[in-house]
């Protein structure tokens, strides 16, 4: 359900195609919100992880942060977010989870919102 996710989506063209599209409500930038999630999943270019955990990392240090990114090893993952609790992995081409043309696509799972 799209009241379950928290996305940040920094390019605000994007952020009105998810809404439009997907029925989602992306935050532009990261902040306290974040501390809802309980899972992380990281889909950015490997060369941009560091810049979009650093606002990230104060809010989502307790949640469980899973990697969809090629090359980003799980000790870069631990020191960026703060977290012991990383996983790596491989997505299908197919997946629903796309970068846009900036090669961002954070999804950030949370409990649900009452």
């Amino acid at each position: 359900r799209p009241a379950d996710l928290l996305v940040v989506e920094p390019w605000a063209e994007q952020r009105e195609r998810l809404q439009r599209e997907l029925g989602l409500a992306p935050l532009a930038a990261a902040g306290p919100e974040l501390a809802r999630a309980g899972t992380v999943v990281w889909a950015v270019k490997p060369q941009l992880f560091k810049e979009a955990a650093a606002p990230c990392a104060a809010h989502v240090g307790s949640a469980l942060h899973l990697s969809v990114m090629a090359g980003i090893r799980t000790e870069a993952l631990v020191q960026a977010t703060g977290s012991a609790r990383v996983r790596s992995g491989r997505i299908a081409t197919s997946s629903r989870v796309r970068p846009n043309r900036h090669g961002c696509a954070l999804w950030l799972l949370a409990a649900r919102v009452a």
